[in-house]
């Protein structure tokens, strides 16, 4: 099977990173904050939180395919509701490594080479940055598992085929809403909700 791979064949990790397509001495990209953030390169200096909560509130789960709009920013937040307090930091951060390598649909992944490294790479960072473990919580992986559940049944409408058989999704009371149209928050509200939480979290 054919894969989209990173070339690698120097020494630096610029050097390692190309294209014969693409060329780019450097693999970096200008944040919300007016930051640089290279992706092979980076420091915990370099990780924002308003750069994240930024571009998540500005990516749309499913690829896009959901019936309305509902970003990784809400997601997040939602998620950090859900698991116990002592994890909800790491919760409310789980996608963050998004905000640097966009989120990619879950079939993809394992079809472009390196995206999950760089992916997990970049999240070693972000733990770092905010004292979170470098692995996820499995407790974490579990309520994200249910809630991808809930938001298929939600926000999606129904395929030929069950795509998590099994997952018991969560109730929208669990959720803390009433109704399924109160999810789908716009990109400014969701960014500000993300910084909300995240304050509530770190004080």
């Amino acid at each position: 099977m054919n894969t989209l791979a990173v070339v690698s064949t120097g020494s630096s990790p610029h050097e390692k990173a190309g294209s014969d397509i693409y060329p780019l001495e450097n693999f970096w990209f200008p944040t919300f904050s007016g930051s640089l953030f290279d992706v092979l390169d980076h420091t915990t200096r370099d990780i924002n939180i308003r750069d994240i909560a930024h571009s998540l509130s500005m990516q749309c789960r499913f690829g896009g395919h959901c019936q309305r709009y509902y970003s990784l920013a809400e997601h997040c937040v939602i998620l950090s509701r859900l698991v116990d307090k002592r994890l909800a930091l790491c919760a409310l951060l789980h996608e963050a490594a998004h905000a640097y390598v966009q989120e990619m649909s879950v079939p993809l992944r394992p079809l472009l080479e390196g995206y999950q490294e760089l992916a997990q790479r970049i999240w070693g960072t972000v733990a770092k940055r905010f004292h979170l473990p470098a692995t996820l919580p499995e407790a974490i992986r579990k309520s994200d598992l249910r809630l991808l559940a809930t938001e298929i049944e939600f926000l999606l409408l129904p395929t030929p085929k069950p795509w998590l058989p099994g997952v018991r999704p969560y109730t929208l009371e669990a959720l803390g809403i009433k109704h399924s149209k109160q999810l789908g928050l716009l990109p400014r509200e969701a960014r500000q909700h993300y910084l909300e939480r995240f304050a509530e979290l770190v004080v």
